[in-house]
């Protein structure tokens, strides 16, 4: 796919997601494109999915082996138990986090010291095909991108969606225990809306703003 088909598949779908905003957002996609296309030229390519692929989802820690990190504990038991009978392993979130198993993710650039480190993570590249869940729009309160957003750092503008109290929540199921949305004092000790900063961690606006690994 060259850079006119990627434009033109795209286009649409942002108009979909983002009709006030798809214009900003399909410049956004191929600037970034740009950016990598050069980048990811020499990186290996990978078949699509056919009749012949088999998926193992797991997450990093479902096997474990005292002395052993997690990870390579997996790599040793898909090897000698299971062989060429799955052809990828999509991990489950392997970054540090603070809760929710895995999706309340504090540092996307790192491996959980609790399952192994990158260096067990190219290992079992050697063997299967890879896939991650990488779930950017979920992050943990004690990640930077919040801390730093608390703090006024424009570059995270619009990174979290504040409530709106005009917003009705009362048609929102959600199987957790915990509130929808959590208040948050600002760390330079001002004030914003009635008091206090609010926002869920859960969910991150991308339009207008922009992940990090973006720019």
């Amino acid at each position: 796919m060259n850079r006119s088909q990627f434009d033109a598949a795209i286009a649409p779908l942002l108009e979909l997601a983002y009709p006030q905003a798809h214009e900003t957002a399909r410049r956004q996609l191929l600037k970034l494109t740009d950016r990598y296309v050069a980048r990811l030229s020499g990186a290996a390519t990978t078949c699509a999915p056919s009749h012949g692929t088999a998926v193992l989802i797991t997450y990093g820690d479902a096997i474990r082996s005292e002395g052993e990190a997690p990870l390579a504990t997996l790599r040793r038991v898909l090897n000698s138990q299971v062989g060429d009978a799955i052809t990828d392993v999509h991990i489950l979130p392997m970054f540090p986090y603070t809760s929710d198993d895995g999706f309340a993710v504090v540092d996307y650039r790192k491996i959980s010291p609790d399952l192994g480190d990158w260096a067990d993570v190219t290992a079992l590249r050697g063997d299967y095909r890879l896939m991650f869940d990488f779930v950017a729009n979920h992050v943990s309160s004690s990640c930077p991108w919040f801390t730093n957003w608390l703090a006024g750092d424009s570059r995270y503008d619009e990174y979290f969606v504040e409530f709106d109290p005009a917003f009705d929540v009362s048609g929102v199921t959600r199987p957790r225990t915990s509130p929808l949305f959590h208040t948050y004092p600002r760390t330079d000790g001002t004030r914003s809306g009635s008091g206090q900063r609010s926002a869920t961690t859960r969910s991150i606006s991308t339009w207008p703003g922009s992940p990090p690994w973006w720019r």
